[in-house]
């Protein structure tokens, strides 16, 4: 009966492998971009994954055999990312994880860690220059620290003092939205104390800010807020 099954296994396995091979013929290639014609195209659209099969990783044994890829499971619910040294790194909100596309090897799998850095909704990464990630988790309520080597390294925020949704880092600053407080926390990055708020005065008219939501900084150092209840871009100095 082994040798039976060993055989039967290996004939399923060939002919998978062919059904492969056959499938692997390219199609001829079609473009798409934005606008359509007769507008001037400004943007084209390569590809869309959510595993590494679809990212272009070749199928293994253990793939056919099974019916399951051997890889990290595939995105549920995508929302921030950052690309650092052709890794993409895509927050699952769905899954509590960071899914990490190896962009050259083709490979990805998920960061889930457990314990004291255990992450529950993640909803932007940043990375800083020397690969530190500062992960914003709304279920946690707090921005998460971990070195390029995903080890946990401490978390800023406690007792429910602010609702994080994205952040931003300089070379001594980390500055990071905070929905509840309607303000962006402007924190040193040396020893992660807050220096101030922005706006410094809650109550402020012009340049008051209501839900924001994401963060970037320009190449003049001005910090651009995405203020979703305002409706508008703030810019600061």
């Amino acid at each position: 009966i082994r040798s039976w099954l060993l055989t039967g296994l290996w004939a399923v396995a060939v002919a998978a492998l062919a059904a492969g091979c056959v499938s692997a013929r390219k199609a001829a290639p079609s473009y798409t971009f934005f606008p359509p014609a007769p507008d001037e195209p400004r943007i084209q659209f390569l590809a869309t994954f959510s595993s590494d099969l679809e990212l272009g990783r070749s199928p293994s044994f253990a793939d056919y055999i099974t019916g399951r890829p051997s890889g990290a499971s595939p995105l549920v619910k995508p929302y921030g990312m950052a690309l650092k040294d052709g890794k993409l790194y895509v927050c699952d909100t769905m899954a509590s994880s960071i899914q990490v596309f190896d962009l050259v090897k083709r490979r990805s799998r998920n960061f889930a860690p457990r314990g004291e850095g255990r992450i529950q909704t993640p909803i932007n990464i940043t990375i800083d220059a020397d690969g530190t990630r500062y992960v914003t988790d709304t279920g946690r309520n707090q921005v998460l620290i971990f070195s390029k080597d995903d080890a946990y390294v401490s978390a800023i925020g406690t007792g429910g003092e602010m609702k994080p949704t994205d952040v931003a880092v300089t070379p001594d600053r980390l500055y990071v939205a905070d929905v509840k407080g309607h303000s962006v926390r402007v924190y040193s990055k040396a020893d992660r104390r807050l220096l101030f708020t922005i706006p410094r005065d809650a109550k402020a008219g012009k340049g008051g800010l209501y839900s924001p939501t994401n963060l970037a900084i320009d190449k003049q150092g001005r910090l651009l807020v995405s203020d979703l209840g305002g409706f508008a871009v703030q810019v600061y100095d």
